[in-house]
């Protein structure tokens, strides 16, 4: 074994002065994919943290918790978060006209991209929608875009009430009208 190494070193001695330069740059291609494989790896990492972080820094606990109006839903799933969502008083902080005297706000609905169209969306708006019946609230506002008005809430019993600008978009408000309310008419 020693001799394979001795004849590797003399080659690389007698060859060093005529290849540095490809040597060279098998350093320096060597360094720069691991450089990107580091690089790579913290990115995922950060990513991997990031919707955990977000939920321990909302001091969410679960299933429900009530603090004045905030009620906050998680959808746990073999021990994994997999999606989140809020019942707020408002959920714009500069709202358009006609929406600032509107409330509840459903927010902040969020499934894990690979949990989607399971159920867990339409769970955790039922979730949502539950507690602010529970609070004696007799509707329930939401904005989002309008794709995701017409495909996600409509077929939940959301109906369409405006369309402003907000934040520099077109966006969907929606209401639905709660148990509450139906009772009582």
């Amino acid at each position: 074994m020693s001799q394979v190494f001795g004849v590797a070193w003399y080659r690389f001695r007698a060859t060093f002065g005529r290849r540095w330069g490809g040597y060279l740059t098998i350093v320096l291609l060597v360094g720069l994919l691991g450089g990107l494989a580091v690089g790579a790896v913290a990115g995922a990492r950060r990513t991997q943290s990031a919707y955990p972080t977000y939920l321990s820094g909302s001091h969410a606990s679960d299933p429900v918790s009530y603090t004045h109006l905030d009620v906050y839903k998680r959808q746990v799933v073999d021990d994994e978060v997999c999606g989140s969502a809020s019942l707020v008083d408002h959920d714009m902080s500069d709202p358009p006209e006609s929406t600032e005297d509107l409330r509840p706000w459903l927010s902040g609905v969020y499934v894990k991209p690979e949990r989607r169209k399971t159920g867990l969306g339409a769970a955790l708006v039922e979730a949502v929608e539950k507690a602010a019946s529970n609070l004696h609230h007799p509707r329930l506002y939401l904005y989002t875009g309008p794709v995701t008005a017409v495909k996600f809430y409509a077929p939940m019993g959301w109906e369409k009430i405006l369309s402003p600008r907000y934040e520099g978009k077109e966006v969907v408000v929606m209401q639905k009208v709660l148990a509450v309310e139906k009772a009582s008419t």
